[in-house]
């Protein structure tokens, strides 16, 4: 640029190539700030898409559960359970619509029962009966059932997501 107007200063123009000079000048910039509008627009669709989706996990993670051993029947060391119970807790402030649990290796006797939304700030304890399967003695009756995974489906923000144990939400 400098060079430009350096040689349009210092050299002999006609009016015809100083105008000439002038229209190339003036499509270099135009085309330059062309493509910083598009840099700048990209860059702020890009962060304000980055928000959006850092905000919707947040929001996932605010939603936690717990796998609970149920009632069963047998003899120490040979104990058969025959169901779970889920707890659920919502600590966002967003209302979550339970989709179901899974549990690996475990078959419900019926499908879940449905329920209205859980509001923020509430748990809830939701219990399944299912096929007889062993389980250890320490995980009956309410305590936690590590011996197992599972993963939970739900649906907060208008999105449907599945959280596998303590790990990060997934969207589905």
């Amino acid at each position: 640029m400098g060079f430009a107007l350096g040689w349009l200063v210092t050299a002999e123009l006609s009016p015809e190539t100083a105008g000439v000079a002038g229209t190339w000048v003036g499509a270099i910039a135009t085309i330059a700030t062309i493509l910083w509008a598009i840099h700048v627009f990209r860059a702020e669709t890009e962060a304000r898409v980055r928000d959006r989706l850092e905000n919707e996990q947040a929001l996932a993670r605010g939603v936690r559960y717990r796998l609970l051993g149920g009632g069963g029947y047998g003899q120490p060391g040979e104990k058969v359970m025959q169901s779970v119970k889920v707890e659920i807790s919502n600590d966002t402030a967003e209302p979550v619509s339970w989709q179901g649990t899974s549990v690996d290796g475990v078959r419900p006797r019926r499908a879940w029962d449905s329920f209205a939304a859980i509001t923020g700030g509430e748990s809830r304890t939701i219990t399944m009966e299912t096929d007889p399967f062993p389980a250890p003695d320490e995980e009956f009756s309410g305590q936690e059932l590590r011996s197992k995974s599972s993963t939970m489906f739900y649906r907060i923000g208008g999105i449907d997501w599945r959280r596998t144990g303590d790990n990060e939400p997934e969207k589905c």
